[in-house]
């Protein structure tokens, strides 16, 4: 929309300003970014051998496998959850003899564990893509018994899966900033809206946008994507005469929004 007024350069009685433009441009992340970012830090497939197993489980932890299903990730509003199975087996020993007794080793099934995730995404300062609020809940679904040793060593997987898990967040927080930046682009569209735009051929007239502000929209999400927008406000005019003069400014702090699209400018002329 461009609605305009003339408002005379000399002489007259002063009216108010014009009302500021908003400048809308719709942003979509792929979800499939996300996922592919998230699938790097949680591996398909891991195992821990006899030194970093008894790290973490204890002297009687010999080996940790495990094995995860895909990767669910789905989002409501901007809340991200994410949910896999798991498979896991392990190896127990005794100190100085070795790997004794196992669960979830053939002829034995793999011990079944469901993980699930919530997190908030968020804009930080500085155009990136930020994580607050997450929440890992893995769970063990089947226990695993050593009835050579006459132990439950169900609670010495748990200590390890959520070692594991404490890894994943670390991982998952660092990786979320690098999904978006949305800086370059908000600059490079800053810096366009401050150069004066010729409307004729002969150069004699000239939109000047004038921004003023810069902010991003709320994050929507939905299965596929994420949907945002940058905004600028601006009090454009239209000057009939030579080139107006733009000061450069640099790229403001980034404020956040309310959900907006498209182009509203109402114009001066002078």
């Amino acid at each position: 929309m461009f609605p305009c007024r003339l408002s005379p350069v000399k002489g007259g009685s002063a009216i108010p300003p014009a009302e500021r433009a908003v400048i809308a441009v719709p942003v979509t992340i792929a979800m499939s970014r996300l996922l592919a970012q998230t699938d790097s830090v949680f591996p398909a497939s891991d195992s821990l051998d006899k030194a970093k197993c008894s790290s973490i489980g204890g002297l009687v932890c010999h080996q940790y496998v495990y094995r995860r299903d895909t990767l669910d990730i789905s989002m409501t509003g901007d809340r991200l959850s994410l949910f896999t199975k798991l498979r896991f087996r392990g190896r127990v020993a005794l100190p100085g003899v070795g790997g004794i007794d196992s669960c979830g080793y053939e002829p034995e099934a793999m011990r079944g564990a469901e993980f699930k995730m919530a997190t908030s995404l968020y804009w930080r300062t500085d155009w990136r893509l930020a994580s607050r609020g997450t929440v890992m809940t893995p769970e063990i679904l089947d226990p695993c018994q050593v009835t050579m040793l006459r132990v439950d060593a169900t609670p010495m997987m748990r200590r390890i899966v959520n070692g594991r898990v404490a890894k994943f967040r670390q991982q998952f927080d660092s990786i979320v900033p690098v999904i978006a930046d949305l800086r370059p682009a908000a600059d490079s569209l800053w810096r366009m809206l401050q150069k004066p735009f010729a409307l004729d051929s002969a150069s004699t007239t000239w939109l000047n946008m004038a921004p003023e502000g810069a902010s991003l929209a709320p994050l929507v999400g939905s299965p596929a994507a994420i949907t945002t927008g940058i905004m600028m406000t601006a009090r454009p005019r239209v000057v009939v005469g030579s080139k107006p003069s733009a000061a450069a400014k640099p790229l403001p702090s980034l404020t956040l929004a309310g959900a907006s699209g498209g182009i509203h400018v109402p114009l001066d002329i002078e």
